[in-house]
């Protein structure tokens, strides 16, 4: 097989096998993902290709960015300005300190201050030049970084993360955003972006279910020039809402095109069938399973509307007509993915 690569699209390889003179070819269909779930598999052979590191899904991962809010990212600027300011204030004065030791006056108390000069050397003239080394400048500046300390705002930093986590605490007992159906309350995670909230103004998303309960529901359709409606308070000319419990002027047999647009939903799918462990197919116990809400409204629209869809293989799916009692079987020809 090709050597380990992070598209998940992808994939060359064959079997040999003692059943057929030729080696089989091997895609990306027959390929399981680290982490997939099979539904409706009893069992299945296979052989590890690819472990650790080598997996396509680990080569695709990457560490999650660590996200910084403005106001922190303009502290951590101020405090590396803070830094400067008081490097070129302790260097000045460490430079304004030597001269000054270096002077007579400075002298002076330097020989005072340092009695080993004279103990070591007797003779030692005091109107020679002193010359202080790197290591007084070091010690001089050190001791000046050290008294300017207090104009560096670590308490600042403390009182921030105090102040983020008592909105925190606010954010997670709102009841505004708690929610009854799940019981599920406000959970949250970061308190780096805490002080943000209160700016957002407007948000853009791109697909369903970032912002969304990602819930879909049948709406309307259109069937030989005729709006559909679900919604009953909805109000437009030439229109005809959806009654779920008359379904004969609807979806009968009497009417070709109204037939053939729901069974063509209830068959037009990927959507798995799902039913508890151990019992019949059942419609009134059944659960859809897609990879998109959207198929799953559709096929659970079609069952309402008496097409309901059973279960499924491969190359045969299966589905009951409620008008005339019987289970219909059709090929699947091709698969268009979602």
């Amino acid at each position: 097989c090709e050597l380990p690569t992070p598209s998940l699209y992808t994939f060359s390889g064959s079997v040999d096998t003692n059943l057929s003179e030729s080696a089989v070819s091997v895609s990306v269909n027959n390929v399981l993902l680290r982490g997939c779930v099979l539904r409706q598999t009893k069992t299945v052979y296979g052989a590890v290709i690819f472990t650790g590191h080598d997996t396509k899904l680990y080569k695709n991962a990457s560490s999650a960015p660590f996200k910084v809010s403005y106001l922190m990212k303009m502290m951590n600027r101020c405090l590396l300005l803070v830094f400067s300011f008081q490097a070129i204030i302790c260097a000045t004065n460490t430079f304004f300190a030597k001269r000054f030791s270096e002077s007579d006056v400075g002298k002076n108390q330097v020989y005072a201050s340092n009695p080993y000069f004279l103990a070591n050397d007797p003779d030692f003239n005091f109107n020679s030049k002193l010359e202080l080394g790197i290591g007084f400048e070091i010690e001089t500046w050190l001791t000046f970084v050290v008294a300017y300390s207090n104009l560096i705002p670590i308490s600042l930093y403390v009182a921030l993360e105090l102040v983020k986590l008592f909105q925190v605490v606010l954010i997670n007992n709102d009841k505004e955003m708690y929610h009854e159906d799940t019981d599920t309350p406000t959970n949250a995670r970061t308190s780096n972006l805490v002080e943000e909230l209160g700016q957002v103004k407007f948000i853009f998303s791109d697909k369903t279910g970032t912002l969304t309960c990602n819930m879909m529901e049948f709406a309307c359709c259109s069937i030989s020039g005729i709006k559909y409606h679900t919604v009953k308070t909805f109000d437009s000319s030439g229109s005809t809402f959806l009654d779920t419990n008359k379904f004969k002027d609807l979806g009968g047999e009497a009417n070709f095109a109204q037939s053939l647009f729901w069974k063509l939903l209830s068959v037009c799918h990927t959507v798995l069938a799902e039913y508890p462990e151990g019992e019949e197919p059942d419609l009134n116990k059944v659960k859809y399973q897609a990879a998109s809400p959207d198929e799953a409204a559709l096929v659970s629209a079609a069952k309402e509307m008496g097409y309901g869809f059973l279960k499924g293989t491969p190359v045969l799916y299966q589905i009951k007509n409620a008008y005339s009692g019987e289970i219909e079987q059709w090929e699947i020809l091709m698969v268009i993915e979602f």
